[in-house]
């Protein structure tokens, strides 16, 4: 019997785990060593993370070989995504046309890479996949950029249409990628997961926590809203706030924590390098307060909840994550822009906490909260592409 070809996988994206703590970082985490515990030959093409570590531009991880073919550039220029470096990653991507590979897969963040992907899979002859965690559209990219936006809206609808497959993480992100015109088939639903008897299996943090907030310090996240609460809030008086992540929004945040008199119940512990310290902070506090404007699927708010932790966020249209939350059951939902809403729901489950079966309710709400039924659905596309 012939031996079956084992599929050589080349994963690109401009930022990955244990170097940059993000959402679509935490995906590729969790699904890389599954794909190569399913027998793909998997290597990454990302920027040298570990220069620091070895000038050498390759290392390999639990296996898995990390190529650098981009210089380490910084992502975000102020407090949004640096044009100049996604610029570049996109030029050196061209790097990956002499690469062996049967197959790429990449994420949508940012754009400018896939019109570089698309031309070497054309040419190459092999399928392009693309990981999309949200399409935001022509309105979001004008409110967002103002004139330009509309260059970056065209720039996305373009970008859209370059993968022969695409992943969506959320069945919003589906139904917009639809209904810009992107064939059905093309589009797969394949939502985030949750590693659940990692989380499950974590202890407590020993330190004592009230609100929490996870995730990446920049202005869509709207961190600052929590730190007002805390000020605003009658019932939060005597309440403390501990703020895991880091971005370039930090110092803006220390320093109206200061300007509100909160700061000495504010504490930054900075970015945690292990999945593990974040739930162990997660299922230690009373609530997550996540009153983001922008989620594709809201990957923290989904670990809270399988912590046990209810969880506070906003209605705002594109957060994704307040599709996880049942209002007064396992967390609040509340006006976006609002931090006195925002500190009356936090009030309620600091004094309330009336659901002690949070973990357990939402795991039987959410079967599908696998991380192999993801890989499950990479292999049966790659699959199917080698059978055409």
């Amino acid at each position: 019997m012939e031996k079956k070809k084992q599929i050589r996988l080349a994963i690109v994206s401009d930022a990955m785990l244990p170097w940059n703590i993000g959402g679509k970082e935490a995906r590729y985490q969790q699904i890389i060593p599954r794909l190569r515990d399913s027998g793909l030959d998997v290597t990454v093409y990302t920027m040298h993370w570990w220069k620091a570590e070895t000038s050498s531009k390759e290392i390999t991880l639990d296996g898995v070989r990390y190529i650098a073919i981009c210089p380490l550039l910084s992502l975000y220029r102020g407090d949004r995504r640096s044009v100049f470096q996604a610029f570049v990653f996109a030029v050196t991507c061209l790097r990956l046309m002499g690469a062996r590979m049967d197959a790429i897969e990449a994420d949508q963040v940012p754009l400018f890479p896939l019109f570089t992907l698309f031309v070497i899979s054309r040419l190459r002859r092999i399928p392009l996949m693309v990981t999309w965690h949200e399409y935001w559209g022509k309105a979001y990219w004008v409110n967002y950029l103002g004139v330009m936006g509309s260059v970056a809206a065209t720039l996305e609808w373009l970008s859209a249409r370059t993968p022969n497959v695409i992943f969506a993480v959320s069945p919003e992100t589906q139904q917009r990628l639809r209904r810009i015109g992107i064939g059905e088939s093309r589009v797969v639903l394949s939502e985030n997961a949750v590693d659940i008897d990692g989380v499950l299996a974590v202890e407590p943090h020993d330190a004592e926590i009230d609100i929490l907030s996870v995730g990446r310090l920049i202005d869509h996240k709207r961190v600052d809203l929590t730190i007002e609460a805390l000020a605003c809030t009658p019932g939060l008086c005597s309440a403390t706030l501990t703020i895991v992540g880091e971005g370039p929004e930090k110092a803006n945040l220390e320093r109206l924590s200061r300007k509100l008199g909160v700061d000495g119940r504010t504490n930054f512990v900075g970015e945690l390098r292990t999945h593990n310290e974040v739930w162990s902070f997660m299922k230690k506090a009373k609530v997550l307060s996540a009153p983001s404007e922008r989620e594709g699927f809201g990957l923290a708010v989904a670990e809270s909840l399988v912590a046990g932790t209810p969880v506070v966020t906003v209605s705002a249209e594109h957060n994704e994550a307040r599709k996880l939350i049942r209002d007064r059951e396992n967390g609040s939902i509340t006006a976006p822009g609002d931090p006195f809403a925002l500190g009356q729901e936090l009030d309620f489950w600091l004094r309330e906490h009336p659901n002690s079966n949070i973990s357990s309710e939402f795991l039987a709400g959410n079967e599908f909260f696998g991380w192999q039924k993801v890989v499950d659905t990479y292999i049966e596309k790659l699959e199917e592409s080698g059978r055409k």
